[in-house]
């Protein structure tokens, strides 16, 4: 966990390629790891050059298809996708962003900040 209480999530990026992540949320770990029920859940994630810059650089959400569940949404994995064409709009260097989930019942939670490194 970062030091604000939320996960660290750092990301690679070459950009002469698509940019596609993920993870699995859950509790426990190891064979007690139990993944999180993302039913109804959608998610977005901005992506900044610096924290204190109020516009984002790139958005990514679950309604532009960049960010949002994969698969069955009982086994808790997210996945990131964006294409190359997109990705080589980033100029190199470093960037900041946070992820938000909002819930079924429409609200959210920032669970994740971190950077992105484009090479």
């Amino acid at each position: 966990m970062a030091q604000d209480g939320y996960y660290k999530i750092d990301f690679l990026l070459p950009t002469n390629q698509d940019w596609a992540d993920g993870w699995v949320m859950g509790t426990g770990e190891g064979e007690s790891f139990e993944p999180m029920d993302l039913t109804d859940c959608t998610f977005a994630m901005h992506v900044r050059r610096h924290a204190e810059d109020i516009g984002a650089v790139m958005i990514l959400n679950s309604v532009n298809g960049r960010i949002g569940i994969s698969g069955d949404p009982n086994e808790g994995a997210v996945a990131i996708y964006v294409p190359d064409e997109q990705v080589q709009r980033l100029a190199v260097g470093e960037y900041v962003h946070d992820i938000v989930m909002i819930d079924a019942g429409g609200n959210p939670k920032r669970f994740a900040v971190g950077t992105i490194t484009v090479q």
